[in-house]
């Protein structure tokens, strides 16, 4: 039997919690980048801050034009990831941008 522990628990709740609220947001047309901001809230904290481990997304911490390229590493798997590579796959182009901008205008 395999032992997890609280990190790869918290990084799997993390990734069908990503993917869970991505299908609603696109199928339903409603207030998608609040339930994309919602699923990254689950590492990331809910005002973006991160945490040790965990980089920040908030204030300007990334520019927006890098954040994207961030996400298309992750996706690409040019950027190494235990999770953000399988969220950025689950995510639309236009969600990259509108993640970047959410998160760069944070306060």
């Amino acid at each position: 039997m395999v032992k997890l522990t609280s990190l790869t628990t918290a990084l799997i709740v993390s990734f069908v919690t990503a993917l869970s609220l991505t299908v609603p947001a696109r199928a339903e047309g409603i207030d998608r980048i609040k339930l994309l901001a919602d699923a990254c809230a689950v590492c990331h904290g809910t005002d973006g801050r991160g945490s040790k481990k965990i980089p920040k997304l908030n204030e300007g911490e990334v520019k927006v034009d890098d954040f994207v390229e961030t996400l298309h590493g992750f996706a690409s798997g040019e950027e190494k990831a235990t999770v953000m590579d399988k969220i950025a796959k689950g995510l639309q182009e236009d969600d990259y941008k509108l993640l970047a901008e959410y998160f760069y205008g944070l306060k």
